[in-house]
């Protein structure tokens, strides 16, 4: 454990139990007896609230208490991000520092930080980035070594998380050279260290061979942070799975069904061909003129931005993954071809793919595609478009002039 990186983690809340919303959160690393980053964010109190996280009263009458410069940390008078980018900025950055296994968490209180956190991060549909057995408790720790709690006057604004955090950690320091009898460690020379590791991203950005992601406004991701199993919540949306494009793997989320469906649409125009880049095909129908498009590319949704129609292929996805219904797949033309996916999808069988066991995806439920025609982001001609049918998966092509239904995605590179 004295080897293992160590994330001190301070939460500021609207409630004391485990799904209080969460209002800031600062974190500190610290690594061989050293701090060696920060990390501060505020967080929409809306957006928690959306997730279904409640206030309770007596937290919010024990912050009117604060001082000023507290509350303004927590009232929204300064920036705030939505509880989902701010909670995957955070499992990036930990990431960053140590894997899941090598990641030991240390909050104020066995039954307050770590709890909290995880609450959260389960409402977003995220796993938490360390192991349930590297849970850390700073409290009983300075209980067994009171002498570490002397580590100097508090500075900064007390109940500021990132001000609570930088204290805390010092005395988990502290604690540490007590216990295994190390040399005190100190504050690292943050600047320093930032500027190493911002080098180090700027070199391994230069370097990339890939098309540029960050331009096309996605999100790379480790491969262990993204779910395996279709239908799973994930950043206030939802997994479907794994596909290839331009030699990159991708993740495809598809939206709440109340927020990025489109029940009656046109696609109207000419000039969106590829059968794997749905991004691509939605950008260039709304140069065109597509109101549909533009309709997803405007969405906004769980404070993403980054929606599109899918292509053929990531529409096949998406019923072959989330298919409602228990109805004989239909077996004529190409129905299941799919090179791009991953694994390859192959014709289908009578049963294969077989009704999902995502609850909220089968037929009649909340997020569940109906079965009726979606658009795909793919013209098969000038005047017509590819189409698949969510009943048995039937793809076929229609007049772009018809109005069906159609359903908002997005994506993630996969990062080995």
């Amino acid at each position: 454990m004295n080897n293992a990186t160590h994330f001190v983690i301070d939460l500021e809340t609207m409630g004391k139990g485990p799904l209080a919303p969460i209002a800031a959160i600062g974190a500190v690393c610290v690594a061989q007896g050293a701090v060696v980053d920060e990390f501060y964010i505020r967080i929409d109190l809306q957006s928690s609230l959306s997730f279904g996280l409640r206030p309770d009263a007596s937290t919010l009458q024990w912050w009117l208490r604060q001082s000023d410069e507290a509350r303004r940390e927590v009232d929204g008078r300064e920036p705030t991000e939505h509880l989902s980018p701010a909670l995957i900025d955070l499992r990036h950055w930990m990431l960053e520092h140590a894997s899941e296994e090598e990641a030991h968490v240390w909050g104020n209180g066995s039954s307050f930080d770590n709890v909290i956190l995880r609450g959260s991060l389960d409402a977003a549909g995220l796993d938490e980035p360390w192991q349930f057995r590297h849970d850390r408790d700073l409290r009983t720790l300075l209980a067994l070594y009171p002498e570490a709690k002397n580590v100097g006057e508090f500075e900064g604004t007390k109940h500021h998380a990132l001000h609570d955090a930088r204290h805390e950690a010092k005395q988990l320091i502290a604690a540490l050279a007590m216990h295994y009898g190390l040399a005190w460690g100190s504050y690292a020379d943050l600047r320093i260290v930032r500027q190493e590791r911002d080098s180090l991203r700027a070199q391994l950005l230069s370097q990339q061979s890939a098309p540029n992601i960050e331009a096309q406004g996605m999100t790379a991701l480790t491969r262990f942070a993204i779910p395996t199993t279709p239908g799973t919540p994930f950043e206030g949306s939802f997994y479907v799975g794994r596909f290839m494009l331009n030699a990159v793997e991708y993740a495809l989320i598809v939206s709440p069904k109340a927020q990025g469906e489109l029940d009656e649409a046109a696609w109207g125009v000419d000039g969106a061909t590829s059968c794997n880049d749905g991004l691509a095909n939605t950008q260039a129908m709304a140069t065109a003129g597509s109101d549909m498009a533009r309709r997803m590319l405007a969405l906004d949704i769980a404070g993403f931005t980054d929606w599109y129609l899918p292509s053929r292929d990531e529409l096949e996805l998406c019923y072959r993954n989330l298919k409602p219904t228990d109805r004989k797949n239909c077996r004529s033309f190409c129905d299941g071809d799919n090179p791009s996916s991953l694994p390859a999808g192959y014709p289908y069988t009578a049963d294969n793919p077989a009704k999902t066991t995502a609850s909220p995806f089968i037929a009649a439920g909340e997020e569940a595609f109906e079965p009726q025609w979606y658009w795909a982001s793919t013209q098969s001609g000038p005047t017509r478009a590819w189409t698949r049918h969510f009943n048995d998966g039937y793809q076929d092509d229609a007049p772009k002039d018809n109005a069906l239904r159609a359903r908002a995605v997005r994506r993630f590179k996969v990062i080995p």
